[in-house]
């Protein structure tokens, strides 16, 4: 439920922000894809608290390239950063306007 309406909401920001379809299909994946690892973290420790357990961004990261997902786009990085990232207090300050776009 929760993916399926930050998949939703993500959809209606981007085309309200005019981006091309290309970056829309991407902000799309980044939604699909930003908690994947929420099912494995509950598997293995029995909670959904990453300060209790693994982060779930770096699980569902492994997930992805275990699954050779993130081996398929060229789009990589920007996926890499948006997931890894889109559950912490402060995003680094070094990443490129693209990153931070999908990022932030």
């Amino acid at each position: 439920m929760h993916t399926y309406r930050v998949y939703r909401n993500i959809t209606y920001i981007s085309k309200s922000l005019n981006l091309k379809e290309e970056e829309i299909n991407l902000a799309k994946a980044v939604a699909l894809f930003h908690d994947i690892g929420r099912f494995e973290q509950l598997k293995q420790y029995k909670t959904f608290l990453d300060g209790k357990s693994e982060s779930h961004s770096e699980i569902g990261l492994k997930i992805l390239y275990e699954k050779g997902i993130l081996n398929r786009t060229e789009e990589r990085e920007i996926l890499i950063t948006a997931i890894k990232f889109h559950n912490v207090r402060e995003i680094p300050k070094n990443l490129n306007t693209e990153e931070l776009s999908f990022a932030g």
